[in-house]
């Protein structure tokens, strides 16, 4: 069940889209037809074809790079699109990589350089399917959507990934009275209904005429994909199973031999040896604490656990602009932010979470939720605090009244999603 949402054209909206659009798993034959019948759909002059990359790695290229690539991609509708949205769901054992402004990474690819895209923001009712989720689109005033990758995601494996893992990934169709997911062309004609259509019904996977089947190849490589990855996925992310060798002891043939002799007896006697080998335990590679509270410039000596050898552990940041690491895991912090810091160690790897705050600006005008970031999760805060104050509440007043007037409006969450996009460079944004 597949598809694209519409586009977001104000700041209330997008709250009302997060809380009222339910997930669907069997999507009505209108829902996906968009009113058309199977002939026309066939019909139609094109057909998008939306894929998600799937791999399967092994398990040391999995601890040594925990950090993996993924591409959603679509062909066959090459400056045909403007206007899509697209809820993407993956295994909740998954985090995504955030980059230095603390928003998901999750990077527009070729086919969207000529299209506006929004900023991708996470779906809290994928939970509700036991997964994580996200949010993400492109419009256009004119048909400029390539064929190619539309976005790229860097998913984080989790710390203890074993052989034979699988994590789902898999294009999620939402659709209600307020917002339905689209792929249409700029001015919606029936065209672009048509190919909207098509991409629904046989140009994603789990749509209604489209099933998908994991690549043999990596089923061979991993037996648990033939079960574990159902007909209603996308893609996945999967772990090699090792071989298993079992080693036969040589087959043993007894003779027996008589010989009568009048003066000589001889016996002969094997003795049996029994090696017996004894498997050390392994204590897994672990930083403490893994997770820590910063100021900026403070320092902290990070402890590693689970390496033999101390000088051999290789320490590195994900953003040395918010905190950096030396060779001995001393840590110290830049700016205000939140960055992992990697141990790696004989293919192990190892992650702490540093939250940094700036103790010379207490107050971190974007960050209205309290968790040390700003995203569009900062937006959705404040939208629900306008809507119903009773219910719902800001954790700092001050750093959500992003243009300093006193007040928490509407014109505040537009300021963050303006921020985010690099519109406005620095917060607060005043009128004077």
């Amino acid at each position: 069940m597949k598809t694209f949402r519409k586009i977001m054209t104000s700041v209330v909206s997008l709250g009302v889209l997060l809380s009222s659009v339910p997930y669907s798993t069997s999507a009505s034959e209108y829902d996906y037809h968009n009113g058309f019948t199977s002939e026309e759909i066939l019909a139609s002059e094109v057909k998008p074809k939306i894929t998600v990359q799937s791999e399967c790695i092994s398990i040391d290229e999995a601890k040594t790079h925990p950090l993996r690539s993924i591409n959603i991609s679509v062909e066959g509708a090459d400056k045909k699109y403007a206007t899509t949205s697209l809820h993407l769901y993956y295994d909740r054992r998954l985090e995504i990589a955030r980059n230095r402004v603390g928003a998901l990474d999750v990077v527009a690819g070729p086919a969207w350089e000529y299209l506006a895209v929004q900023p991708a923001i996470e779906d809290p009712s994928a939970a509700e399917q036991g997964m994580n989720g996200i949010f993400i689109g492109s419009s256009g005033g004119a048909d400029n959507g390539l064929d190619g990758v539309m976005f790229n995601i860097t998913f984080i494996l989790p710390d203890d990934v074993r052989e034979s893992d699988i994590f789902p990934i898999d294009i999620v169709y939402k659709n209600s009275s307020e917002a339905g997911d689209i792929f249409n062309n700029a001015k919606k004609t029936d065209e672009g209904q048509l190919m909207q259509a098509y991409a629904f019904t046989y140009g994603i996977y789990n749509g209604s005429e489209t099933k998908f089947v994991p690549d043999e190849e990596d089923v061979r490589k991993c037996y648990d994909l033939s079960y574990d990855i159902s007909s209603d996925d996308d893609g996945y992310i999967a772990i090699e199973e090792l071989a298993t060798t079992t080693t036969r002891l040589p087959e043993t043939t007894t003779t027996t031999t008589t010989t009568t002799t009048t003066t000589t007896t001889t016996t002969t006697t094997t003795k049996a040896t029994t090696t017996t080998t004894t498997t050390a335990t392994t204590i897994p590679l672990e930083i403490i604490p893994s997770e820590v509270n910063m100021a900026v410039g403070d320092t902290n000596k990070l402890a590693i656990i689970g390496a033999k050898n101390i000088s051999d552990v290789m320490w590195t940041s994900k953003d040395t602009s918010v905190a950096t690491v030396d060779e001995n895991g001393n840590v110290t912090a830049k700016k205000a932010g939140n960055v992992e810091i990697y141990a790696v160690y004989n293919g192990s790897v190892a992650k702490c979470k540093v939250n940094v705050i700036d103790n010379d600006n207490d107050i971190n005008y974007g960050d209205a939720n309290g968790d040390h970031e700003i995203n569009m999760a900062d937006v959705a805060t404040i939208i629900q605090y306008i809507g119903n104050k009773d219910a719902y509440s800001v954790t700092d007043t001050k750093g959500a009244d992003t243009n300093a007037d006193g007040q928490i409006t509407g014109e505040d969450a537009l300021i963050v999603q303006q921020y985010l996009a690099k519109i406005h460079k620095k917060l607060p944004v005043t009128s004077s």
